[in-house]
């Protein structure tokens, strides 16, 4: 009799309830927001570095691109990486990346960052233009700034010069100095060098997207993966790119690795997501509003 009331207490014991953990009020919120939102930032001007919060960044293109002219184009994997890890390391702000996104799809006006993958078409640009005019950012690794001018005109009615331009920041301009202070604007890192050219291995300085006095969007070259000669878009929304010898891929890691770069990409990312009428900033906003403050 023993042992069958020994095989009943094993019993018992294994079929008790297993205890879960209650998930406090503010647990419970965070979840929600997250489910909600692709970015939720706090953030004192006076105290740069408290930021905290989390982000989502995403790669944007043509429903034309295939999967492999996103592979070989700007913001490829390992540049996401890039950027996703350097505000994972030295910020408060959990980044992730949130997949790709056509121009095309409503997700587009629910993220603060964005990365060009290729040139949209007539449609695409209409609704790029959108998301710039409503609060967008664009951080252009090789496609160009300048490839919004038609649409700024044509669908956003803003006079290329005056409401909407492109221009080099100028050093003592505020995205230098949202989390680190970086004195004398973007840091020199060297680019590949093209056999012929001069002044390949100087910084390029950075250039800025301009709408009215928003800063709309940054070309950030130096983390470039087509920054080689020889790429071009084939007018369908694809990316041809030449071969990388080893020489050119070890100084493109190097170049991501480098911690004054790294740090840059801290810098434009919390100048994005709190600079006034940014996405991010608009959902703080939203939530002020509901709560009644």
């Amino acid at each position: 009799m023993k042992f069958p009331l020994l095989l009943l207490l094993v019993l018992a014991v294994g079929c008790a309830p297993v205890a879960i953990p209650q998930q406090t009020a503010e647990q419970l919120d965070e979840a929600y927001d997250r489910d909600r939102y692709q970015a939720k930032i706090r953030h004192d001007p006076l105290t740069p570095q408290s930021i905290s919060g989390f982000w989502r960044i995403a790669r944007v293109s043509s429903v034309t691109m295939g999967s492999a002219g996103v592979f070989m184009s700007g913001g490829s994997t390992r540049d996401l990486d890039a950027i996703i890890d350097a505000v994972n390391e030295f910020t408060d702000i959990e980044a992730e990346f949130t997949g790709d996104v056509p121009y095309s799809h409503p997700a587009l006006f629910d993220l603060p960052i964005v990365i060009p993958q290729s040139e949209p078409n007539e449609a695409e640009l209409e609704q790029i233009v959108r998301y710039i005019k409503q609060g967008g950012f664009i951080l252009d690794i090789d496609l160009g700034l300048e490839n919004f001018r038609e649409g700024m005109e044509k669908y956003g009615e803003l006079v290329w010069g005056r409401d909407a331009w492109v221009e080099r920041l100028p050093d003592d301009h505020p995205i230098f100095f949202s989390y680190f202070n970086i004195e004398g604007g973007l840091p020199a890192i060297a680019l590949p060098t093209q056999p012929g050219a001069v002044g390949r291995d100087a910084a390029q300085p950075m250039r800025g997207l301009f709408v009215g006095d928003r800063l709309a969007g940054v070309a950030f070259r130096a983390l470039a993966t087509q920054e080689l000669p020889g790429t071009t878009f084939t007018g369908t929304g694809s990316a041809q790119a030449p071969e990388l010898d080893e020489e050119e891929i070890h100084a493109r890691l190097a170049r991501r690795s480098d911690p004054r770069l790294r740090q840059m990409l801290v810098n434009i990312v919390v100048f994005a997501l709190t600079q006034e009428g940014s996405i991010a900033q608009q959902v703080v906003a939203e939530e002020g509003q509901a709560d009644g403050n």
